[in-house]
């Protein structure tokens, strides 16, 4: 199965279908199976999760717990944003099944975290995107910064928290006036990096609850409006910034991304809110048939568009409040 995106405005009159759209995505996940890895695995478990919460469906919850123990006979993946993503997809299936099972693959992936390769500073610290060799990732550091936040509160364990505020505030203080990141600070990874903005960026947010005044809470407004208008012209029409090359190719992955982090910024501005649902309908009406009789490629990118626009599904009513 083969699904292709327009780079330009759709058929005249065409409305955006998010329904259609995620049945289509759905759909074809369903035909690729088990294939993938565990990455994959906890990208789609997230999307039934989330099906689940918002419309109390049991099939998405079993569907879910198929994913989420895929996920685990794969092993845990290498580097440290993928072992990031993985504990916090666990996180949210013991929040939302109640499995005492999922939290401890949280304390697993968090306690892993403690050992993990990191540059120690005296008022910060920076763990490695690899742990083959140290690479100091902006990225890759704050989304398991946002991991040990999150699940340290829950579970009350200080050295989770105290390793989640050292790592964001090696990150947040090197933050570019333009609300930017370097992708990292080597030589090797002196650009900026706008392609991850939309996850770095999201990872603030639990980093700012945890400390409201702190580096995180500071860096979160810059950051935020760079990344609406990285993505949006003036009149909040969507423009998706292609990877490493400015302002213009289509590049729905980016989209997804960006959709993906602004709903879970949504309470910061009803703005927010509404800009997520504009690039997500757009994303929607540009989805075109596929075609069953071609080969599949792989889940990787399907996976993280139907998650976006099922999270923008699931909060249907907040955009409608926000309205």
């Amino acid at each position: 199965m083969k699904l292709h995106w327009l780079s330009e405005q759709g058929e005249e009159g065409a409305s955006p279908n998010l329904e259609r759209a995620v049945a289509q995505l759905m759909g074809w996940l369903q035909a690729w199976g088990e294939a993938g890895h565990a990455g994959d695995m906890a990208v789609r478990a997230e999307t039934h999760l989330l099906r689940h919460t918002s419309q109390d469906r049991e099939e998405d919850a079993e569907t879910a717990r198929s994913l989420l123990a895929l996920a685990l006979s794969r092993g845990l993946p290498p580097t440290l944003s993928a072992h990031a993503q993985l504990g916090e997809v666990f996180l949210l299936a013991s929040q939302t099944l109640g499995d005492r099972r999922y939290i401890e693959v949280v304390h697993s992936v968090c306690d892993g975290l403690l050992q993990w390769p990191r540059d120690e500073r005296e008022h910060d610290c920076v763990l490695s995107s690899s742990p083959g060799r140290m690479l100091p990732v902006h990225h890759a550091n704050l989304q398991a910064a946002a991991l040990l936040a999150r699940a340290g509160y829950r579970e009350q364990r200080q050295d989770w928290l105290e390793l989640a505020l050292r790592a964001s505030r090696y990150s947040c203080l090197r933050q570019l006036p333009d609300g930017s990141w370097l992708h990292g600070q080597t030589p090797l990874f002196a650009w900026v990096d706008d392609f991850h903005a939309p996850s770095l960026v999201a990872s603030l947010l639990p980093l700012a609850e945890l400390d409201p005044e702190g580096p995180a809470a500071l860096a979160l407004p810059a950051a935020l409006e760079r990344l609406v208008g990285l993505h949006f012209d003036g009149d909040g029409r969507p423009r998706v910034h292609a990877r490493g090359e400015g302002v213009g190719a289509c590049d729905v992955l980016a989209a997804a991304e960006v959709v993906d982090a602004l709903v879970r910024l949504a309470a910061l501005h009803p703005r927010v809110g509404a800009l997520a649902e504009t690039l997500a309908s757009w994303m929607a009406a540009h989805l075109q048939p596929w075609e069953p009789w071609q080969d599949l490629p792989s889940p990787h990118s399907p996976a993280r568009i139907v998650r976006a626009l099922v999270r923008v599904q699931s909060l249907a009513e907040t955009f409608e409040e926000l309205a």
